[in-house]
């Protein structure tokens, strides 16, 4: 295909010519390329071998108001620039300012004022900026729920109404406080004079004033007395509305009541309580503080943080990281996605994720550990321990003053370094082995036997063990940081 019919082409694909002008100038380009009659060419002009003089019409000269052929001689350059001259002057045809004047009067006689439009859109993309800026300002200052409600607020224009509700009751020893709520944060902190007391704060968003305040009075807060539980539960509105809409709650527990929030979308957050604590979320973060019973969380997306919680504490989530610090039992956490952290627990300690990394401090006792995808560490522990430490793809390491007599520690990765430092009262029989790798260690070890690929010996006593293996990873053992015992070593080159 010539350059010209792909630039014709080109012009009607992009809306620069019309179907009619495009043909004619495909049907124009044909008669130019056409090939020369037999006989055609300087000779034929002068009337030779029985040709008519060179005439396209009768009776019309050459040159005067027809289009000859181009002799033999033209150039192809020459056709070429009368071509895009040709098109020139069609696009000098095309009246853009009339096009837009059209344009412009018939958003005129549809009552469309495009300088107002163009306004409303600058006003616009100036109040997400100047709202997100606020709402982030207000997020430090006040957390989530107080971000979400001013934000709904800013960014789509809807008016918001603000109510509140509250219930006081005695709550008897042996009875439990069970709040279902669907989207707010619920506060708990000890009660001063043993009284249950709970506020709460509704909020509701409508297209107008009117609407905002009917929402507010559809949302449903009663308190229901079910003889071994007092029950608060939310009802949101009907129909369409029941997402415009949040409540928080702050309640006043009495000491040693338990508690239960189930709650769709909020955070949770609790300080000072006695009793048992259950908190389930589909949606958002739970905070417990100085608690004197046992935590069990349950959320879908979420971070957990405990800090000072006299008995277990148990965590199950799928996407959020698990902080635990100062237990006084036991620690157990299944995650699918995120980082678990614990510190200072006092009973035995099950942490496990698919993807993240684990970290466990100041520990003793029995600890078991175990990620698909990330780090595992074991540092500083506050006593004698016994671990079974596994990932599939990531390094452990540990740090073990002693071992829990009679104990066996395992620690395991299919692709991961693994590290340990054992203090002065680490005895145990040790055992490593690789795959591909290296394993060094600057021990003195007894009854030393090693090859390329494990090493086996005891150090001190041989009723505790340690056994670390690795597929692909290096192994490194070392006693106190001031070193101590002749080096020995096995790599994966050596004999």
């Amino acid at each position: 295909m010539s350059e010209e019919r792909q630039r014709v082409l080109r012009m009607l694909k992009e809306g620069k010519v019309t179907v009619e002008e495009a043909e004619a100038l495909l049907e124009a380009l044909g008669e130019a390329e056409a090939p020369e009659p037999v006989g055609a060419g300087p000779a034929a002009s002068g009337g030779e071998a029985g040709q008519p003089p060179a005439e396209a019409v009768p009776g019309v000269p050459r040159g005067e108001g027809q289009t000859s052929r181009p002799d033999a001689g033209e150039r192809p350059d020459d056709r070429r620039g009368d071509f895009q001259r040709m098109i020139d002057d069609i696009m000098k045809s095309v009246d853009v300012d009339g096009i837009r004047e059209t344009v412009r009067e018939s958003l005129q006689r549809s009552k469309i004022n495009m300088d107002r439009v163009k306004e409303e859109v600058l006003r616009a993309t100036a109040r997400v900026r100047d709202e997100s800026r606020r709402a982030a300002r207000e997020y430090r200052r006040h957390g989530w729920g107080h971000h979400i409600s001013r934000t709904i607020e800013g960014l789509w224009g809807l008016t918001p109404a603000t109510g509140s509700w509250s219930h006081e009751a005695d709550v008897a020893s042996g009875r439990r406080l069970t709040i279902h709520n669907v989207w707010g944060d619920v506060r708990l902190r000890a009660s001063a004079d043993g009284r249950l007391r709970a506020a709460a704060i509704t909020r509701a968003w409508g297209r107008d004033e009117e609407e905002a305040r009917y929402l507010l009075e559809t949302i449903a807060i009663t308190a229901t007395d079910e003889g071994v539980s007092l029950i608060i539960r939310v009802s949101p509105p009907p129909g369409e509305f029941h997402r415009r809409f949040r409540v928080d709650f702050d309640v006043q527990v009495p000491t040693g009541v338990p508690v239960e929030v189930a709650q769709a979308k909020g955070d949770v957050a609790a300080t000072g309580l006695g009793g048992a604590l259950t908190a389930r979320a589909a949606s958002g973060d739970v905070s417990v503080r100085e608690h004197e019973g046992s935590v069990q969380v349950e959320v879908a997306k979420g971070d957990v943080t405990v800090h000072q919680a006299a008995g277990d504490v148990r965590v199950t989530s799928k996407h959020g990281d698990v902080t635990l610090a100062g237990v006084g039992g036991g620690a157990t956490v299944h995650l699918m996605h995120g980082d678990i952290e614990a510190s200072a627990i006092k009973g035995a300690v099950d942490l496990h994720t698919m993807h993240g990394d684990v970290e466990v401090e100041a520990v003793a006792g029995r600890i078991r550990a175990s990620s698909k995808n990330g780090d595992l560490e074991l540092k500083r522990p506050a006593g004698p321990v016994s671990f079974e430490l596994e990932t599939a793809h990531g390094d452990i390491r540990v740090e073990v003053e002693q071992f829990q007599p009679g104990s066996a520690s395992r620690m395991s990765t299919m692709s991961g370094d693994l590290s340990a430092r054992l203090g002065d009262q680490a005895r145990c029989r040790l055992s490593a082995r690789v795959t591909s790798g290296e394993i060094q260690t600057n021990l003195g070890l007894a009854d030393l036997r090693r090859n390329r690929r494990s090493l086996e010996g005891v150090l001190g006593s041989a009723d505790s063990s340690l056994e670390m293996s690795t597929v692909s990873g290096d192994v490194s053992v070392e006693g106190p940081k001031s070193g101590a015992g002749a080096p020995a070593s096995a790599g994966a080159g050596s004999g």
